[in-house]
């Protein structure tokens, strides 16, 4: 049994949405899937955020890739893969 009714149910879960949201925001500390801290965000669109990882290298991931955690962001992939991801990224050969 609750103790409110529908309307009260359904505004408490939009609240509890929209602040789960907002944590995903500039400045954000991130975690990887081993809860180390991997970086902190360093932007966020309407569909990827961009990840400044420990290293100083910045990585995209699309924004279904994190989520918001009992202590800041966290992302679906270990710091090693992220530093991996962001190295091959990097290493991509120039357009000839």
């Amino acid at each position: 049994l609750f103790g409110m009714t529908q309307a009260q149910l359904n505004a408490e879960t939009e609240k509890s949405l929209a602040a789960a949201a907002a944590s995903i925001a500039a400045g954000a500390t991130v975690k990887g899937t081993g809860g180390a801290i991997v970086g902190t965000i360093d932007a966020v669109d309407a569909d990827t955020v961009t990840i400044k990882l420990q290293s100083g290298s910045l990585i995209r991931v699309p924004r279904s890739g994190i989520a918001p955690g009992t202590d800041g962001v966290v992302v679906g992939l270990t710091a090693a893969e992220l530093e991996a991801q962001a190295t091959s990224a990097n290493a991509a050969p120039a357009a000839q």
